[in-house]
């Protein structure tokens, strides 16, 4: 009996310095590249990705903004954020796939990412005007269950890497993300 007690005391003694200690991984937010790859359409419509990263205050108010708002012309939230996002123009005479990284576009990623780090960022949001179905519009959701929106975290311990690169796949009716965070 004597010997089961202390292996269950050596037990709780490892998982509790595992909760103490962690994974070894430090939390906090890290760039990630951004590619995005259109999918699936015999033509190429006019499709325009947002992204933009959020701290902790303002991420919910972005999660739940409805997306249908957001791409009305004129939409004050999405005039709001000025240059703090950067666009990527999908359309017959631009490339199918296009990303945001710092060998892309050195300059913007370097200008981008210093203001979010200022503004302690915390959640990294993709946004697409998608062509949909007409006859089925798209429905507002919250978060990522509306197909126009991804929200990723920026928390370096939920990727396999540092600054490992987010592919996504733009389809008529959602954005995939094919590099999940675990």
């Amino acid at each position: 009996m004597r010997q089961s007690s202390s292996a269950v005391a050596a037990v709780i003694m490892s998982l509790w310095t595992l909760g103490i200690a962690g994974c070894g991984c430090k939390h906090e937010p890290d760039r990630h590249p951004v590619v995005v790859r259109l999918e699936g359409f015999d033509d190429r419509p006019a499709i325009d990705v947002h992204i933009i990263a959020r701290n902790a205050a303002e991420s919910a108010r972005w999660e739940n903004y409805s997306m249908s708002s957001y791409w009305r012309p004129g939409d004050l939230t999405r005039e709001g954020i000025g240059d703090a996002k950067y666009v990527m123009h999908f359309g017959p005479d631009k490339p199918t796939t296009q990303s945001f990284s710092p060998k892309s576009d050195p300059k913007e990623w370097q200008r981008l990412w210093a203001k979010w780090e200022g503004q302690h960022a915390t959640q990294l949001f993709i946004l697409a005007f998608l062509p949909g179905n007409p006859s089925q519009p798209f429905e507002d959701r919250p978060g990522n269950l509306d197909p126009r929106r991804r929200v990723l975290p920026l928390d370096r311990c939920r990727w396999n890497a540092n600054q490992q690169t987010i592919r996504c796949v733009l389809k008529s009716d959602s954005i995939e993300v094919l590099t999940p965070p675990k």
